[in-house]
Formats: C-alpha cells, structure tokens, sequence
C-alpha cells in the first residue's frame, strides 16, 4: 500500500485509483441500456456491474481509513463483482438455464466467504471462492460459447485478472521499479478496471 498522503486525502493514490473501478461498472450499466440479452446474461451483467460500482467505493473507503470493518465493505463489493462474473461465465460458455439458478447461489457464498474472515476470522471460505471462481472462469474459457453468447473475451479477463495479481504481490517492487511515483497496489486497481472492461458487452 502507498501510505502517502496528499491533498488532506489519505493514502491518496490507492483510493483515487479506485476510480476507474466505478466507472467502469458506470459504463457497464451505460452499455446495457438498449440491449436485448437473454434474461440470464443480462441478470450477470448487472450484478457484476453493481460489483464493481461496490468494489471501487468500498476499496476507496477501506484505503481511506483502514481497518476491519471497511475490510469487510471492500471484500463484500468484490464478492458481488465476483459472483457476476462467474455467472456471466456460466452463461456464455454452459448455458442460460444453468446460470439462471447459479447465479444466485455463487452470490450468497460470496457474500458469505466475504463477511466470514470478520465475524469468525477465517479467511479459507474467502480464499476458496475467489481461487476456485477463477479456476471456474477459466474452465469456461476452454469451452465454446453456447447459443446466445454476447462473446465476452473470458481468455482478456482471466489475462489481466493475472496481471493484477502480479502487481498486488510486486507491490513494493513495483513502486520502487516505477521511481517511487505509483505503488503496484494503486497500479492493481486500474489494472483490475481494464479486466472489467474487457467483460462489457460490445455487440451492437
């Protein structure tokens, strides 16, 4: 994290680099205006897209004033972009019935996973959703898109979900390698809003 301060905001970059986040979920509900998608794909999109909204002001929140509390808002924004995705996934490469009836029941375990490491302070549940989600997700991208698909580029996402993590795990490497200007953790979080972008539905 960049603990520097500026503007009387605190740790001013890793809150303002959340911006692009809840812009781009802005931009995702935008996208959706107009649109006509099978029910299912459209459900996914607007619960990701919420997600996003959620993961941007919940992680500003959470750099802002750190600690336990804000950490739950920030994982329980993440975990609805999350479930969103994973649902999204589902109906483009298993099927509209199938994303029907998962989409709500990833939702609650993420949400679930999400609020655990706070009220029972075990972090497994968290790890497991957000680990095996994405071993879902790329799972998905193997597989062809079924009927319907908007054509969601999942190899795009899963790509820049990786580089992300490399920059979160860099974090400090990072900031050094950029002139100590900009910290791997602040870079995450745009890097996280281009992932997002590549899910927005571009068919006209």
């Amino acid at each position: 994290m960049d603990a520097r301060s500026w503007w009387g905001v605190p740790n001013t970059l890793d809150v303002l680099s959340n911006r692009p986040l809840v812009l781009a979920g802005a931009a995702g509900f935008w996208t959706l205006r107009g649109r006509m998608l099978a029910q299912p794909t459209t459900n996914a999109l607007r619960v990701f897209f919420a997600g996003l909204i959620l993961s941007g002001l919940g992680s500003a929140s959470y750099h802002w004033a750190p600690d336990a509390g804000s950490l739950v808002i920030d994982h329980l924004g993440m975990s609805v972009a999350f479930a969103g995705l994973l649902a999204l996934s589902v109906a483009e490469r298993v099927g509209m019935r199938e994303s029907r009836g998962f989409l709500p029941v990833v939702l609650v375990l993420a949400l679930v996973s999400a609020a655990l490491p706070h009220l029972q302070g075990n972090v497994q549940p968290w790890a497991v959703v957000q680990f095996g989600g994405m071993g879902l997700v790329v799972w998905a991208a193997m597989r062809p898109p079924v009927a319907g698909a908007v054509g969601v580029p999942l190899a795009g996402v899963i790509g820049v979900y990786v580089l992300a993590k490399l920059l979160e795990l860099g974090d400090e490497a990072v900031f050094h390698a950029m002139g100590e200007w900009v910290s791997g953790h602040s870079l995450r979080h745009v890097a996280a809003a281009c992932a997002a972008l590549r899910c927005r539905y571009w068919g006209v």
